[in-house]
């Protein structure tokens, strides 16, 4: 059988693959995809709540190069919907809590600075909802939601025919071409182009680029049902309370914590559970099901800076890695900046 060559191919396929396989194919690029049929580590993009949010909303500060990040995510998931004719994402505000009356003040001080109003509403909205119990609200405009398993499914599909399933363990550079390795010594693929988009477990980035620094963050969350509620857009109160109109109506997710334990083997746990279902309570006034308990790794650095690029010393291996939290907002940005200094790089 032969092995498929290509000029691009990806080793992983959550956020950062799937945005650097699909910018790299809307440039007409030969484009093959590494899967790994047996990885069931809980990485971030598989439970994410997939909220496309220019705001970090606990610290009132905006994610770097919002504005731009912004418009490269929402083209390549309006490419991806007109392509498959799949629903991918939802344009959506997001409500902040606004508790006391200093945070109301704040909130409109900040809808004032250049930058921020174009993002924000400049004023703020008592919470209509008596199911809620919460004050009054800020909005951030410029925000949706990308539904995760949709936009993987939807971005598999476009390269269906390029997937080639492996663990790869090994990468040698012969005449030209990076090639993919299992351990049995297989063959997977053959590439002139390769991008290692790992996650938060990523040895072959870290056989190449060192050691990545990783301040990892397990994330746990519940998927609810609570009927009668009728919330039909995001709300962030310390945690993040959003609609998921995918699993029907009356289905929310809730979440997500943050802690740097349990990383070797993540699994939901009960003092995670008992810290959501504790702040769910003290937002909603209805009854609830908690329908599943859920957690991912997101793969965040210690300097908070993602690691993409070309190798300087290993021609054509690249990396798109480290995007923490905000995956679904910054892969389409930092894909095409790696694919437009990959351009660069040929012209000279």
């Amino acid at each position: 059988m032969n092995t498929p060559t290509y000029d691009l191919a990806v080793v992983g396929f959550g956020f950062a693959g799937a945005a650097v396989a699909l910018q790299a194919h809307r440039r007409g690029l030969h484009v093959g995809v590494v899967l790994d049929p047996h990885g069931n580590f809980p990485v971030a993009s598989q439970v994410a709540s997939g909220l496309i949010n220019p705001l970090v909303l606990k610290r009132r500060r905006m994610v770097s190069d919002a504005k731009l990040a912004w418009e490269h995510a929402v083209d390549l998931f309006a490419w991806l919907e007109q392509t498959t004719r799949a629903q991918v994402f939802e344009p959506t505000p997001v409500a902040e809590h606004l508790a006391t009356v200093q945070d109301d003040l704040d909130w409109n001080l900040l809808a004032e600075r250049p930058g921020f109003a174009e993002l924000l509403n400049s004023t703020t909205e008592a919470n209509q909802n008596n199911c809620l119990k919460l004050n009054r609200l800020g909005f951030v405009r410029t925000s949706g939601r990308l539904l995760p398993l949709a936009y993987l499914e939807a971005a598999r599909s476009v390269l269906e025919r390029s997937i080639a399933l492996g663990a790869v363990q090994r990468l040698a550079y012969n005449n030209g071409f990076w090639e993919a390795f299992e351990a049995s010594g297989r063959l997977v693929l053959r590439t002139r182009k390769l991008v290692l988009c790992e996650g938060p477990r990523a040895p072959l980035t870290e056989t190449y680029w060192g050691d990545l620094d990783w301040a990892l963050v397990r994330g746990e969350g519940l998927d609810v049902h609570i009927p009668g509620l009728g919330l039909n857009l995001p709300i962030h109160a310390r945690h993040f309370l959003l609609p998921d109109r995918a699993k029907g109506p009356d289905h929310y997710k809730v979440g997500a914590t943050y802690a740097w334990d349990g990383l070797e083997d993540p699994q939901p746990t009960q003092a995670g559970r008992e810290e959501l279902e504790s702040w769910l309570k003290s937002v909603v006034l209805l009854p609830y099901e908690v329908v599943n308990h859920w957690c991912g790794v997101r793969p965040a650095r210690k300097s908070r800076e993602v690691l993409v690029g070309w190798h300087p010393e290993h021609p054509g291996l690249g990396v798109l890695n480290g995007l923490g939290s905000r995956g679904g907002l910054l892969a389409p940005l930092k894909a095409h900046q790696l694919l437009v200094a990959m351009s660069a790089e040929l012209d000279r």
